[in-house]
């Protein structure tokens, strides 16, 4: 059957919805009687796959909190498990963030400048200092990516301090991804 059997004469009653950033994190991630896990808690966009980690990662922190209850064999109140969750929450809020935030390097073109910086840099002339460099910033990016640094005070201010001074001369918005 064809759309325009159903919805022949049908007309647009508003403007056409469009929603650029679908990435999203939600005020609240746990609540007397629930608590959100994965996709239902914050998506980040899967350019770097972190959806399944993150996933996995929520269900076991909840799965470990929930524990002792299970050991005790009672039921706790909708109260307690709040109580037992928030620090679930606030963890998981801060992992989103930080991915949200790794993410955006990557579609701002800083990712990338860096990157080009870093090979121009490396192109003037080797050295064994300029190697060792090369290879602590690659770990903590690699590190990040992959979901096992994203929270890492360390590698985030890294890739923060590389990101404001570390351009030399590369302009990001050339190769932000539109």
């Amino acid at each position: 059957m064809k759309l325009s059997a159903v919805a022949d004469g049908g007309k647009r009653v508003t403007g056409v919805a469009t929603y650029s950033n679908y990435q999203l994190i939600s005020e609240r991630g746990v609540g007397p009687g629930w608590v959100t896990i994965g996709d239902a808690f914050g998506f980040v966009d899967p350019m770097l796959s972190p959806g399944v980690y993150l996933a996995l990662r929520s269900a076991e922190a909840v799965a470990d909190t929930l524990a002792p209850f299970l050991r005790r064999r009672a039921t706790p109140s909708p109260d307690e498990l709040h109580t037992a969750l928030r620090p679930y929450a606030a963890r998981q809020h801060r992992m989103l963030t930080a991915w949200l935030n790794l993410v955006a390097h990557f579609y701002d073109g800083r990712m990338l400048a860096l990157m080009r910086s870093g090979r121009n840099w490396i192109d003037e002339g080797p050295s064994a200092f300029k190697s060792a460099a090369q290879n602590h910033i690659e770990r903590h990016i690699a590190l990040q990516a992959s979901g096992v640094g994203t929270t890492w005070r360390y590698s985030r201010a890294l890739l923060r301090v590389l990101a404001r001074y570390g351009m030399r001369g590369v302009t990001p918005a050339e190769m932000a991804i539109l």
